[in-house]
């Protein structure tokens, strides 16, 4: 086939153009990595990098600057390899990066290169969950705390770092900044005579004897008082309606209190059942005048429990406190106090007992002859006091559930709710 162009000046214009389409090419191709034909063999043994940098780019014909920040020493043997996986063999196991500026491979620590040839940029991350502090400061070991800002107007987080930094910044914030679950905590407390509870053949020992992992006691320390009897933990879920039952099948146990309380995973919650002591403290001045102040001590039952969701389990740690005023000795009360600390694993909806917290009371008995017990002071003569000492025990029930949303949290509320209600009619 003949091609004939009449018009010489259109020919100049299509070979100018594929000239330019050429050198174009050539110039997109010179920003890539460079490409050698030939397969590389290097044999190096305990040279200095920057050496076996220069030993690279000899075989290769490919232009290779090390800068300063190209250090130690490295043993390479390798044989029949492209240049592109030499470099990558040498950069990565000697944590190295490189960039590619006009045909020209320039290697360097990653810190180094970002710093010379990247921009570091500044990111909004808004929370919706988390406390921007404790974000922060999990970021920290990540990323220095100057270069972490925190708006806490609109609970955000400032965060300036180089762009893949960045990335990796979000994507753990985005793990950190989940809806975090809730744990609905019911206690119930009953105080119950000891010797009751033999007679009703109830031993908290039973339930953590059972071999099967429920009701797992992790440690336990005897902080202060302990009293007398050693602190028995076990399952009592299968038993629990059943026990409630028996105690109050008789009038020697009393309800000290039933609450439930909600709390975030992680932090402790705290049940406070008791009063507000007074106590006197006198102090002196320079001048030798004396003032008195007053200072107030809880006095009662307090209940703190931390729990730890893991899957269908509960980690609780558990910190019971039973305080009493035992006497006064002038304007200051002596104040007995029982704690105990324990960890506990049981599963989501299970309720578990801590037994064992036993005091023992002085109960004064009047007894006296009718009519002439009343009689003014001949009435003495027909009247008898006696007094005894009854131990008691302080035995509480609590069980943990898990809550994945507020509508859930919601529901449960409700549920109690009903609960307590359909109980005060039956007292009634």
């Amino acid at each position: 086939m003949n091609l004939r162009y009449n018009n010489p000046s259109k020919v100049a214009i299509i070979i100018y153009l594929i000239l330019v389409i050429v050198l174009l090419s050539s110039a997109a191709v010179a920003e890539k990595m460079p490409e050698s034909d030939q397969q590389i063999d290097l044999n190096l043994r305990d040279v200095d990098l920057k050496d076996a940098f220069r030993a690279l780019a000899d075989v290769s014909g490919v232009n290779i600057i090390a800068d300063s920040s190209v250090e130690g020493k490295v043993t390479v043997k390798l044989k029949d390899v492209s240049f592109l996986k030499a470099m990558n063999l040498i950069t990565k196991t000697n944590s190295l990066s490189y960039r590619v500026l006009d045909g020209v491979v320039i290697v360097g620590s990653s810190e180094k290169l970002k710093s010379n040839f990247e921009k570091k940029k500044t990111k909004i991350f808004k929370l919706e969950n988390s406390d921007p502090e404790k974000v922060k400061e999990n970021l920290s070991l990540l990323i220095k705390n100057k270069a972490i800002g925190i708006n806490e107007r609109t609970k955000s987080l400032i965060v300036t770092a180089y762009p893949n930094k960045l990335k990796e910044i979000g994507n753990i914030i985005e793990q950190l900044d989940h809806l975090q679950k809730q744990v609905i905590i019911e206690a119930r407390i009953e105080d119950v005579s000891y010797d009751k509870l033999k007679d009703l053949g109830i031993n908290w020992s039973f339930a953590k004897n059972r071999g099967d992992n429920k009701g797992e006691q992790i440690s336990d320390t005897d902080i202060e008082n302990g009293g007398s009897g050693i602190l028995e933990i076990g399952d009592v879920s299968m038993n629990y309606t059943a026990i409630i039952r028996a105690l109050k099948s008789t009038d020697d146990s009393t309800t000290l209190a039933n609450p439930r309380i909600a709390t975030i995973d992680g932090k402790e919650a705290v049940i406070n059942m008791g009063q507000e002591v007074p106590i006197l403290k006198s102090e002196k001045d320079d001048d030798g005048q004396t003032s008195t102040n007053i200072s107030f001590r809880d006095v009662g039952t307090v209940l703190k429990i931390t729990p730890r969701i893991n899957n269908n389990q509960i980690r609780m740690n558990i910190k019971p406190e039973v305080s009493e005023v035992d006497h006064w000795e002038g304007s200051y009360p002596v104040i007995n106090t029982k704690k105990v600390e324990t960890n506990i694993i049981v599963k989501n909806g299970e309720t578990i007992v801590i037994g064992g917290l036993i005091s023992e009371k002085e109960i004064n008995q009047l007894s006296k002859v009718p009519l002439f017990g009343d009689v003014p002071i001949f009435g003495e003569l027909f009247k008898s006091r006696r007094t005894t000492k009854e131990k008691r025990e302080l035995v509480i029930f609590i069980t943990p559930r898990i809550i994945e949303d507020n509508g859930q949290a919601d529901e449960e509320e409700k549920d109690f709710s009903a609960s307590i209600h359909s109980k005060d009619k039956k007292d009634q």
